[in-house]
């Protein structure tokens, strides 16, 4: 409830402010000096205020979970499908009939290491 924290002491202080007033004027105190009313007001209102972090706390709790999970998902959807694009790309280049040639596959279309001895590379050099 926006506001309530803000309320309390002026209820507090309200009611002992109350109380006061009736006792000094010569009237019946409404809540005698131990004040047990006012008591179980306040740790009623504590025990309903912690209730209601802890399951808010929970709740947070439970969408992070969530989240690390929907997380986890996506970054294993994104590797498949990196996978297979560089699947489909393989394939590609394995139904070219003259990859070599045109440059198409490692670098230059050659395995790390292999001489390059395309006409393509030796246009270059």
């Amino acid at each position: 409830m926006p506001g309530a924290p803000e309320h309390r002491p002026l209820a507090v202080f309200g009611w002992i402010g109350l109380k006061l007033g009736l006792t000094a004027a010569g009237g019946p105190a409404p809540d005698p000096y131990p004040l047990p009313f006012l008591a179980l007001t306040v740790s009623v209102g504590g025990l309903l205020l912690a209730a209601m972090i802890r399951i808010a706390q929970r709740r947070d709790g439970e969408l992070a979970t969530l989240r690390d999970q929907l997380t986890l998902e996506l970054s294993l959807l994104g590797g498949q499908k990196t996978a297979k694009v560089i699947a489909l790309l393989e394939a590609f280049r394995r139904s070219l009939p003259d990859a070599d040639a045109i440059g198409v596959g490692g670098v230059s279309g050659h395995p790390p290491g292999a001489a390059c001895t395309s006409p393509r590379s030796q246009l270059r050099a």
